[in-house]
Order: C-alpha cells, then structure tokens, then sequence
C-alpha cells in the first residue's frame, strides 16, 4: 500500500498533525504481523525552483528532520519533475519519501501530483511486480487518521474485487460558526447522501482527503484522467473537481465505488468566509459538471456497470434539479414563513419577494463585475440580513407552532365546523387554513424529523445534530448566496487557499 499525499501550503501545524499520523500508523503496523508492505510519498506542489526549494517545501523538511531526525541533505536527488528526498527507513521500518514538484517541469495544480504520483507506482515502483493486491490511500496534508482507519478499508476493499474504490467518514475539526455549519453539513453528507448512493448503487465521489484506490482500476484510468482540459466543461470536471472525476472515470471501467462508515478520519476545514466560498466555488460547479456527464453517458454506463440502474441515475437527477431550485426554495421559505408567523398582507409578502429577488440580481451583478474581495464583503454584509430574516422566520414559527397546539385539542369543537361551511369554497378554504399549519411550518418539521431520526441511527455522532440550528439560519446563504456566487465565478481558475 503506498500512502500518497499531495500538499501545496498546508500550514506547519497540518503538516504537523500529518506526520504524527503516520508516525503512528507506522508503529501500530510495526506490532502486526500481516504481511503488509508500506511507502509514504508526499507530494509537494511548487516544492522546487530549479535546485532551491520553496517556502512550504523548507517547512515541511524540517518539520520531518525534528519528528524523524532525518536530513535532506543526506537522501536529496534531482529527478525529471524536480528534486526528491528518500529515506528508509524514514517512519519505524516504512519508507518515506518526498517528492519535490518544479512548475517549470511539471504542471502545478493538485491533479498533476496525483498524476505524477500515480504514474510513479504504477509505470515505475510496480512495473515488474504482480498489482492485483496493490493499493493506493490517498490523503491530504490536513488529515489526522490511525491505523484502525486504513484497515478497515483495506477490509472493505478486499470483500469484492470489482470495488475499485473506498472512501472513510469524515469529520470537520475546526472552530467558530463555519466549523459548526460544517459539523452538521457534513453530518448529513454521510449520514444520508453517501450512504443513499452506496445503497442504490454507487458512490459518485470518494474525496482524495482520505480514499483507498485499487491499482488496477487506477491503472485503467490513468491515461485518460493524466489528459489536460481543453475546454471550460473539461476544465471544471477536470481540475477543479478532480477527485469526482477520477471516481466517475471508474465507474465507466465497471468497478463499484463504497462508502466505509466505521473508518472515520478528521480534516481541517475552511474557518474563514473567503476560504469556505472558495472551496464551495470548487465543489459546486464540479459536482454538478461531472453529474451531468455521468447522466449523458447513462447508456454506456448502465450497460457496462452492474451498479448503476436507471433508479440510480433518476435518483442524480433528482439531485440536480433540487440544486437548481435551491434558491427559489429559500425565498419562498422566508417569504412564506414571515407570512404564516407575522401576518403579512399579500402585497407587503410580494415586496418581500421581490426585495430578495433584486437582493439576489444586485449580488450577481456584484460577482460578475466585482473584485474577489467586493464580494465576499458584499456575500458577508447579505448574510447578515439573510440570519436576521431566518431568525425571525424561526421565532415566528415557533410562535405560530404554539398558537396551534390549543386548536387540535379533542374538546375543541372549531374543527369541526369547517365542515359545515363546505358548500361555501371560500369560507371552507378560510376556515381549513385557519387550523392547518403553514407549509414552512411543515417543510421545517418534515426535514427536522427525517435528521433526528438519522442522528438517532447514528447515536455515537448525535450531537452533530445541535448544529442544525447554525445549518437553519444560515441556509440563505449556502443555498442562496453561494450558487450565485459559483455560477458567476466559473471564470475563476484559482484553488482560492
């Protein structure tokens, strides 16, 4: 197994906790006797100009020579990419080796250090050795994992040799209200998004923060996925979601991708507005460009893999279009959830509308004309107005909620008399709309009973549920603000760290 990571600007105390982790996956693999073989490559991109290295490429070396107490004067070697450092034994017995990517040989970005990665263990280190039984983890430079973690895919793994694939449950860790709005995103991610697509059939996406990859699915995937983009769609599903492609390159070969939930790692996640936009300006047009070519290419797939079934790919479908509709869902919430709890007359609840409607042209505007940092001030300044308006949503509905216990009390006769208004179609509509709940009162109860549920089911993770809350009010904003932002910024080619 060759455990590959590729970094770019991780901060000292990432690379850090990195290291620590390997550290001690490689005394705990030293105690068992299993046969394994292991190597760990890093991946520096950016890590060499010409013979000197780079800023984070120095931190990273020495952060090595104090944990292990090796230097790279004593393994360093030019290569056709740039420089490398080998040592071993570099961690208790495994191999550790850092490779130095020059961008004036080889192409920057993360895709390329997986490329360059890939082509290393499969064209060089297993070109003259038998690769049924070879194994690539990748992960980031800010995950903490153990041993226990890479086990249990390697379990997973070797139950079916058509899984090319296996990704763990991760966690957030982090701190501040973004921290929170992750716990609990995250939370349903795995709770209900991953497990659907591996019950139904298929994981669309196994994250390279922490994913086992058979060499041979890799093997049949590499030419194609070692292509540049040439165009904006193949520039999106390529590098700026690199990760789901290379998963949707392997569902295409026929293998199965799996979720493990009982191998859990934890990864650093964005703390700052800037960063979290900048991540979410990556993930959502690449989740969505890749979806799209996997349900254009449904005939093929279908045809080729035992997993995918036409439920499968209606179920992505769905997906899609519920992602497009995400903002009209949040106006109508607020609007509809202000009317029910406040009051509000017909034209003051279309002013309301329509105030979040240019509310949403004027930031548009703002995305596509402004500077990265006009808009994130501006996404900052809205997600203010967007928590105080959800907060009211949240209090007023409350309100409403209680006013409406009393009206389903058995002795309370008033139910009952709507049914002798029934010829009259306006007063029985007056009448049932008095005692029904509003639909934001529903929609609220529905999606909060479907998470407690879940929590329930996932009793050891339930407190993730206590952040629905910071979820609720902030859901203007991710499912508002940032689909605006993301299809305003398709342009923009950077990774935003």
């Amino acid at each position: 197994m060759y455990i590959c990571l590729p970094m770019y600007q991780e901060s000292a105390e990432e690379m850090k906790t990195l290291l620590e982790s390997v550290r001690g996956f490689a005394l705990t693999a030293a105690g068992k006797v299993d046969g394994n073989e292991y190597e760990c490559h890093i991946v520096i991109d950016n890590g060499a100009q010409n013979t000197k290295t780079t800023k984070f490429s120095s931190q990273l070396l020495e952060l090595i020579k104090e944990t292990t107490g090796k230097d790279c004067a004593d393994a360093k070697y030019e290569t056709k990419y740039g420089w490398c450092c080998r040592w071993e034994p570099g961690f208790n017995g495994i191999p550790l080796i850092v490779h130095l990517k020059d961008p004036t040989k080889v192409r920057d970005k993360k895709r390329w250090s997986q490329v360059l990665y890939m082509k290393l263990i499969i064209e060089h280190y297993l070109k003259d050795k038998p690769m049924e039984n070879a194994y690539t983890l990748t992960t980031d430079g800010d995950v903490s994992f153990d041993y226990q973690s890479v086990d249990r895919l390697i379990d997973r793994m070797k139950s079916n040799k058509t899984v090319g694939c296996v990704c763990a449950r991760t966690h957030p860790k982090g701190s501040g209200i973004l921290y929170w709005y992750q716990q609990f995103d995250y939370a349903i991610g795995h709770w209900l998004q991953k497990s659907a697509e591996d019950v139904l059939g298929c994981v669309l996406c196994c994250p390279g923060c922490f994913s086992l990859f058979r060499c041979t699915a890799l093997k049949e995937a590499l030419d194609e996925y070692s292509k540049p983009a040439e165009n904006g769609i193949e520039f999106l599903r390529r590098n700026m979601g690199e990760d789901r492609w290379l998963c949707t390159l392997l569902i295409e070969k026929g293998y199965r991708l799996v979720y493990c939930a009982i191998s859990s790692v934890k990864t650093s996640c964005p703390e700052s507005f800037a960063q979290f936009f900048a991540q979410r300006r990556r993930w959502i047009p690449s989740t969505i460009a890749n979806i799209a070519s996997l349900i254009s290419k449904r005939s093929v797939i279908t045809k080729h893999s035992n997993y995918i079934s036409a439920l499968f790919i209606l179920y992505q479908i769905l997906n899609i279009v519920s992602t497009a509709i995400s903002p009209a869902t949040v106006v109508f919430m607020i609007s509809n959830g202000l009317k029910s709890a406040y009051g509000l007359s017909e034209t003051a609840n279309q002013a309301l509308i329509g105030f979040v409607i240019i509310l949403g042209i004027v930031f548009g505007l703002i995305c596509l004309f402004a500077d990265d940092k006009t808009q994130i001030d501006i996404a900052k300044i809205l997600t203010l107005v967007f928590i105080v308006l959800m907060i009211l949503v949240l209090v007023g509905l409350a309100k409403e909620m209680v006013h409406l216990i009393p009206h389903y009390h058995p002795n309370n006769p008033a139910l009952l008399n709507c049914t002798s208004v029934m010829n009259d179609t306006q007063k029985y509509e007056e009448c049932i709309t008095h005692y029904l709940p509003p639909v934001s009162l529903i929609y609220l109860a529905f999606f909060t009973t479907i998470f407690a549920l879940t929590a329930f089911f996932h009793f050891s993770e339930w407190t993730n549920i206590l952040h629905g809350l910071t979820f609720f009010i902030a859901l203007p904003t991710g499912y508002f603000l940032l689909p605006i932002y993301c299809a305003a910024n398709l342009k923009n080619q950077s990774w935003g760290t």
